[in-house]
């Protein structure tokens, strides 16, 4: 991943995707480590105890990364997915 986090379609300007705030790029980059590792998504609750916030506090950084354009909406199991 790079420093300044492209987001999807930045490589071609397909689609404009909104900048993220220093805490919702602390969050995505949990995720695409999380990915990466293991190939599956983590949990809120995982992401907390990482960066030692409240769930509630990652919940909201996650839906702001989706509303974005950064992230999938969560699976039926509350996971979140990276875009490719």
């Amino acid at each position: 991943m790079t420093e300044e986090m492209r987001g999807p379609g930045d490589e071609d300007g397909a689609r404009a995707v909104l900048p993220l705030a220093e805490g919702q790029r602390r969050v995505l980059r949990i995720v695409q480590q999380y990915l990466d590792a293991t190939g599956e998504a983590p949990s809120t609750s995982y992401i907390a105890r990482r960066l030692n916030l409240h769930h509630e506090t990652v919940r909201q950084h996650l839906q702001a990364c989706h509303r974005k354009g950064w992230l999938r909406s969560p699976s039926p199991s509350g996971f979140w997915c990276r875009i490719a």
